[in-house]
């Protein structure tokens, strides 16, 4: 165990925490590697050359006490290629009988790998074409996007090409090159032109400290009382397809429950007419590095005395620059915020997802959306960030969720002891808490809020629209809030598809979400011109609600 001390007797401590399903994630893979290498997945007899890409056990069932029962853990999720046809699979089912789990055929292509993105830029370095300016420093590989596509092979097949880029560094411009590889037949399938980059921010490269599947335990005191407990999940201990970025899970405020989990299962962007590609889905369990100093209390969870730099901060030559000596999950304290950031990446895109708590018992996340050279986010585009709040307000049953209406109150016929006021406000606001009484999406605007509270008690917890979390549009950005009845296999979007759109919208179905274990999406939709934003002096942009105790 570490710590780290705050302000006004304030002390953070943090030690690694043992969870059974993340070490079965860390095994799984493997097992299932060596199945499918001695031909024992009879599903797998249809494919002409299957690849396993992930495993991960899939869900968790909760008890009546807020924690997982063992016997539903080995359930699973793995996904396939089929390096013939470049098409992908689901494989799902249960460890215990692998040979019954369902093969399912998936529309789009799944998230690279770190493995596939190692192989094709090992691949690309080894070219003559390009080694001798890869070792003098001159030219980059890096990762571009979507990070896979379906693309022709060297012998006009269908194939899964993983897609890179050559980033050369000039005196004067950089530039971005394309470049698709075929990591089986070990091939460069296509070379892109070559463009200036004008878009983001520079990459220092230094890579951090790497990966890693470890959890972690935070504790906050002040003296002998304990005002937060929660468990901890680096974006890299959750693999794909089950990625959700950085993950706070059996939170506790002054000794009772407030969230079993929360994260950001989605994130998209879509771009204005006229781009192509039109939009993208990422993936969220490559981590970026960042500057972070301070000790490790658990490998990749680091406590700071001071703030991390990410590429949303100035540095100390007063510019923003990407990279750093660390990746992970960094610990520091803002006043008397404890404050837990990390960065991921997904090609040329970089997002900082951060947590703040409070000893008030607030708790802010945000998202930050951001980029590195690209030849792409020049061109207007919206980012969105869904975040899944699995509230347990008290028990994981009996909650309710109510919203909260508003209308304004006319001047009333009686004078005030001010007159003045209703000079200043002609109208009042009057605010209505109404019950929602079963799953359904809902239009969210500046005075909206959503109570989350445990009938029995009152306890609850107000979840406020942040300032700059803005509207869903019409199309692609889907919605603002969803309140959903309580289900384990609905954490994440099992189908994204090919328009990359977020679906939640499939877990609504009339479910009662009164007196039950409830569920609350929020998303997040921020509009990125980067002409208006040079004008503006802005850089990079935040999103992010603020969670505040009521009645506790």
């Amino acid at each position: 165990m570490a710590e780290l001390a705050g302000p006004d007797g304030l002390v953070l401590e943090v030690e690694e925490y043992h969870d059974p399903w993340f070490h079965l994630a860390v095994e799984l893979p493997s097992h299932l590697h060596r199945l499918l290498d001695a031909g024992e997945l009879p599903q797998l007899e249809r494919l002409g050359r299957p690849r396993l890409l992930t495993a991960v056990p899939s869900f968790r069932m909760k008890g009546a006490d807020g924690e997982e029962t063992e016997e539903q853990m080995p359930n699973f999720v793995a996904t396939i290629v089929d390096d013939d046809t470049g098409t992908n699979y689901q494989l799902v089912g249960t460890t215990e009988r692998i040979e019954a789990a369902e093969l399912i055929g998936t529309e789009s292509q799944a998230f690279v790998t770190p493995d596939e993105q190692d192989a094709a830029s090992r691949l690309i370095a080894a070219d003559e074409r390009f080694a001798r300016d890869i070792a003098a420093g001159t030219l980059q590989v890096v990762p571009s996007m979507p990070g896979a596509v379906l693309g022709d092979g060297r012998d006009g097949r269908r194939t899964r090409l993983v897609t890179m880029a050559l980033h050369r560094i000039g005196d004067e411009h950089n530039t971005f090159q394309p470049i698709d590889v075929d990591i089986i037949e070990q091939v460069i399938a296509r070379i892109g032109r070559e463009v200036a980059t004008t878009c983001g921010v520079r990459d220092a490269g230094n890579q951090g400290n790497g990966s890693g599947t470890q959890l972690a335990r935070a504790t906050v005191r002040r003296g002998a009382e304990v005002l937060w407990e929660m468990v901890v999940a680096r974006p890299s201990a959750q693999p794909q397809p089950l990625d959700a970025g950085l993950s706070i899970r059996r939170v506790d405020y002054k000794g009772r429950r407030v969230l079993y989990r929360a994260d950001t299962p989605i994130v998209n962007v879509k771009y204005d007419p006229p781009a192509f590609p039109a939009s993208y889905r990422d993936w969220l369990n490559s981590e970026a590095s960042f500057e972070a100093n301070g000790i490790d209390a658990v490998p990749g969870y680091r406590l700071c005395p001071t703030p991390p730099t990410t590429l949303f901060d100035l540095d100390a030559s007063g510019n923003y620059h990407a990279g750093g000596n660390f990746s992970g999950v960094s610990f520091h304290w803002e006043g008397e915020w404890v404050v837990l950031t990390s960065v991921m990446q997904a090609g040329w895109y970089r997002y900082r997802s951060v947590w703040r708590f409070h000893p008030d018992g607030t708790i802010a996340p945000t998202f930050g959306f951001s980029a590195v050279d690209n030849p792409a986010t020049c061109r207007p585009h919206t980012h969105h960030c869904y975040w899944r709040f699995d509230f347990d307000i008290g028990t994981p049953g009996g909650n309710r969720v109510e919203s909260r209406s508003v209308r304004l109150v006319p001047r009333p016929p009686w004078s005030p002891a001010d007159p003045a006021i209703w000079e200043t406000f002609p109208h009042l606001f009057s605010f209505t808490w109404t019950p929602v009484g079963s799953e359904t999406r809902m239009t969210r605007h500046w005075l909206s809020a959503y109570r989350v509270s445990q009938i029995a008690t009152g306890d609850a917890y107000v979840v406020y629209p942040g300032p700059h979390d803005g509207v869903a549009d019409a199309g692609f950005g889907v919605g603002d809030v969803w309140v959903l009845q309580y289900h384990p296999t609905e954490d994440h979007d099992p189908a994204p598809g090919l328009d990359n759109a977020a679906h939640i919208d499939q877990f609504v179905n009339g479910e009662s979400t009164e007196d039950t274990d409830v569920v609350l999406w929020y998303a997040g939709h921020a509009y990125h011109d980067q002409h208006h934003d040079e004008l503006a002096g802005e850089h990079g942009h935040v999103v992010g609600p603020i969670l505040r105790p009521d009645h506790w």
